[in-house]
């Protein structure tokens, strides 16, 4: 009971005090108007129905303000989940994932051509709830907001991203995140060139994840987590298997002269 009485307390001291300095400044500044212009307090006691309008125009504005203050403070409480990117890469694929049953994972994840099986964009998210109500991750993505060049294929992506299923107030973690993706063009050659104009022509990817909070009393409004970069990294990791494995001609058709 006593809980309560200090609740309802709270709220009282919130609604009227937050009503009454709202409703203290604007007389303020009246008085400085009426100092400066000495007419406009004849004109408000001429037109009784001016100054009730005002009058009545402050106190409805002041409680208005005051119940938003409070139910900001409020919603503050309830659970509300935030996703951040602190590290993330995008790499060709390797030998110790098989996000696609239709592609067989490949000695170092390259193919007997050179190719990579895929590509795949490692990413650490750091999680945060910063109510005080422990909340639910909820995620997908955004297909219609990822973009990615043309030597990948977008109809062939796979994302693995599992979070903990419940995400405590006021308390960090975080979780692994990886979108992996095909390419479009499997001629080695093609590739090498595609390659080569990927970092030549500073084209970049982006990665939209939505997610949302699921409350007690329902859900937050939706976030989009945005993962972006440039292929540099890529480049250099596919460009150094084909100096290593022998495969010299992608290697010269794909040189870029500074990455």
């Amino acid at each position: 009971m006593t809980r309560y009485l200090s609740k309802f307390g709270e709220f009282i001291k919130a609604v009227f005090w937050e009503s009454w300095q709202k409703a203290f400044t604007f007389f303020g500044i009246l008085g400085i108007i009426q100092f400066f212009f000495p007419n406009f307090n004849e004109k408000l006691i001429r037109e009784e129905a001016l100054a009730r309008t005002i009058g009545g125009s402050v106190f409805f504005i002041s409680f208005l303000i005051a119940n938003f203050v409070v139910y900001l403070k409020l919603t503050a409480n309830q659970a509300e989940i935030r996703l951040k990117v602190a590290k993330q890469h995008f790499n060709p694929s390797s030998s110790g994932r098989s996000p696609f049953r239709a592609v067989q994972s490949s000695p170092y994840g390259f193919n007997k051509q050179g190719l990579p099986d895929w590509a795949s964009l490692y990413a650490e998210i750091e999680i945060a709830n910063i109510g005080y109500e422990e909340g639910k991750l909820v995620c997908e993505l955004d297909q219609s907001k990822t973009k990615l060049p043309s030597l990948f294929n977008c109809d062939k992506t796979n994302i693995d991203f599992h979070p903990p299923s419940l995400i405590a107030a006021r308390q960090p973690s975080g979780a692994t995140l990886f979108f992996d993706v095909l390419f479009s063009e499997q001629d080695p050659q093609a590739f090498a060139v595609g390659l080569k104009t990927l970092v030549q022509s500073k084209k970049r990817y982006t990665i939209v994840i939505n997610y949302w909070t699921k409350r007690v009393d329902g859900e937050s409004h939706h976030r989009e987590l945005n993962i972006t970069g440039n292929f540099n990294e890529f480049y250099k990791q596919v460009s150094q298997h084909w100096d290593n494995f022998t495969f010299a001609d992608l290697a010269r058709i794909g040189r870029v002269a500074e990455v």
